[in-house]
């Protein structure tokens, strides 16, 4: 148990030490060090159950709030299909950041718990830690099982204006691949204004990238779409739009279409409206 705690100690200590530059670096250093202190003494053979106790719990309970957080451990399995973690020392994207923080303090909480039942044997002591230790690891590496997923979550990404009384996707989680459904999209940008007034080429470009940031903010891409419903105003052509939709679409595998012609949408300068529907394998 010696060479494993000075292992730790050793990962501990550099972990603080790479803290240094991070946003809070007052909180996680600290943490690191008490996961080394705590190493050494226990490799010392000095034993404060209520000092570790107390750790696993702390950590245990930071653990449990970065796997629920929006940005935490759920939204980079299910959100970013468990994105790479290790692109860079330095971490752009909150989910992996948080990730990372998670599977820190997994190894400090293991390290903690293998420490206090050594301790607990090694001093003769009876079940009572022994029965805390099983409790903190089934509290630990239970957490997963009672992550359940959300069946629909509806985003709003940012890149697409503000909604009024709807939501932009709702993406449906069907086990082994997520469905998106994106809400009809029309011809504005992100401040909710009109792009391409009377022209229909314009329009078109604008709606497909709506579409295409929809699906970019749901963890896909245009290769995942499947469905293209079509609301186009009466009197307009439908060529124009195709061949904005082929600079956007995989044209190999050119998706399934519906095209409804009407007499008026919900702005007289709007001339077209397209929802579309897409399938995310799981894992890619």
């Amino acid at each position: 148990m010696k060479a494993v705690n000075i292992f730790f100690i050793v990962l501990f200590v550099l972990s603080a030490a790479l803290q240094y530059n991070d946003p809070d670096p007052y909180i996680w250093m600290p943490i690191y060090l008490y996961g080394a202190v705590l190493c050494y003494l226990s490799m010392r053979r000095r034993y404060y159950p209520k000092l570790i106790i107390g750790g696993i719990i702390a950590y245990a309970g930071y653990a449990l709030l970065l796997f629920f957080d929006k940005n935490g451990v759920i939204s980079w399995m299910s959100d970013h299909d468990a994105e790479n973690i290790v692109q860079s020392m330095k971490a752009t994207k909150p989910w992996i950041e948080e990730t990372r923080e998670f599977l820190g303090l997994l190894l400090l909480i293991i390290a903690l718990v293998a420490n206090l039942i050594w301790l607990r044997k090694s001093k003769g002591l009876g079940n009572l830690h022994s029965g805390i230790s099983i409790l903190l690891l089934t509290m630990l590496f239970g957490t997963p099982a009672l992550a359940q997923e959300p069946l629909v979550k509806f985003d709003n990404p940012k890149s697409i204006h503000p909604p009024k009384g709807y939501s932009h996707s709702a993406t449906i989680d069907l086990g082994t691949c997520r469905m998106v459904i994106v809400s009809g999209q029309v011809a504005m940008d992100e401040q909710g204004n009109l792009v391409g007034k009377g022209d229909i080429s314009r329009q078109a470009e604008q709606v497909f990238q709506n579409i295409k940031n929809a699906i970019t903010a749901a963890g896909g891409n245009m290769d995942h779409l499947v469905k293209l419903n079509y609301f186009l105003l009466q009197g307009q052509d439908i060529q124009p739009i195709r061949d904005v939709r082929d600079k956007f679409i995989n044209t190999n595998t050119q998706p399934t279409s519906t095209l409804v012609k009407v007499s008026g949408l919900f702005r007289e300068d709007i001339l077209l409206e397209i929802e579309a529907t897409f399938v995310i394998p799981k894992g890619k």
